[in-house]
């Protein structure tokens, strides 16, 4: 003969049971390996955003000193036919570069070389146009000299002063001179005319002392 609880004890005994058959796990399917019902979803983290974008949008990947440097080295090889390895071990030495914390403004020099390894000499207008493709890459301007000891032609450049066009469709009001203009021509008119005055009353002084008739 079995002893069955009664009452509370018995509610409590069946909720045990109920509590243990849920805990353990029940296949969903034949071949399925069961998997506990307290489980966080297995869903698919994302993956880590900055390593799926491009390295253009992970921020600049040079500064403007390391991509004119690599321009400049591209011209020399890609121009002059210069040796990679003989670039790399005088880089230090073929530019120089500063750029204005402030305005962005770039100015230095670069070299290119009159004689080649191979002995080949290089033109003054072929210079220059390697000149004239680094200026226009980066908004720049400057001038072309040699360093007869190291026999190496000198490009010097600054950034370019960014003009403001000037609207031609003024009218009679393009004969006006600008506020800015108008107001020096003034300010001049002005001096010249009190130059003038004293100059008359430090002579009629003079004449009235007797010094000049």
């Amino acid at each position: 003969m079995s002893i069955l609880p009664v009452g509370r004890r018995a509610e409590m005994v069946g909720q045990m049971f109920k509590l243990a058959n849920d805990m353990i796990s029940q296949p969903s399917a034949a071949g399925q390996s069961p998997m506990p019902n307290d489980l966080p979803d297995a869903s698919i983290a994302p993956a880590n955003d900055e390593a799926a974008l491009p390295s253009s949008e992970m921020g600049n990947a040079a500064d403007d000193s390391a991509s004119f440097h690599d321009f400049v080295y591209k011209q020399l090889q890609s121009s002059l036919g210069i040796d990679p390895q003989i670039i790399s071990r005088k880089s230090s030495s073929l530019i120089k570069f500063e750029e204005d914390i402030d305005s962005g403004k770039m100015s230095g020099h670069f070299l290119v070389p009159v004689e080649l390894p191979s002995g080949e000499r290089v033109s003054h207008e072929k210079a220059k146009e390697i000149a004239a493709a680094v200026f226009s890459q980066f908004g720049l301007k400057g001038k072309i000299g040699r360093d007869e000891k190291r026999n190496f032609y000198v490009i010097s450049f600054v950034t370019k002063e960014a003009e403001v066009p000037k609207s031609s469709n003024e009218g009679s009001f393009s004969n006006l001179p600008d506020n800015e203009v108008e107001k020096k021509i003034t300010t001049a008119s002005v001096q010249n005319d009190m130059i003038s005055m004293r100059k008359n009353m430090l002579v009629d002084a003079l004449r009235r002392s007797g010094y000049i008739k």
